[in-house]
């Protein structure tokens, strides 16, 4: 899924939970006006995979900006924030990989 990475302020030890983010954009809760499928009665991406049963890559991102420590077996990703000068275009490109 595609999502903003906090970025507020520099410094080191950030977390950010990217199986949780998976979770939520691939599920849809009541009230949830951005989840839109041509099955009208489709609550989830067909198949919800468990944190353990995916593998977390981090193959691109603005290294000036933020800098990736490590990715946590359950998919929390560990970062430090560089930089609050963001250019433009810039994006960090994440893949889950089903073991």
């Amino acid at each position: 899924p595609s999502f903003n990475l906090p970025i507020t302020t520099t410094g080191t030890g950030f977390t950010f939970d990217l199986y949780n983010e998976y979770k939520t954009q691939f599920t849809k809760e009541t009230g949830d006006t951005q989840f839109v499928s041509s099955n009208s009665s489709a609550t989830l991406v067909r198949k919800i995979y468990a944190a353990a049963e995916l593998d977390y890559y981090v193959t691109s991102y603005a290294s000036t900006v933020i800098k990736i420590n490590s990715i946590s077996a359950a998919g929390v990703m560990n970062y430090d924030v560089l930089s609050l000068n963001i250019p433009e275009g810039s994006f960090i490109n994440v893949i889950f990989v089903v073991k």
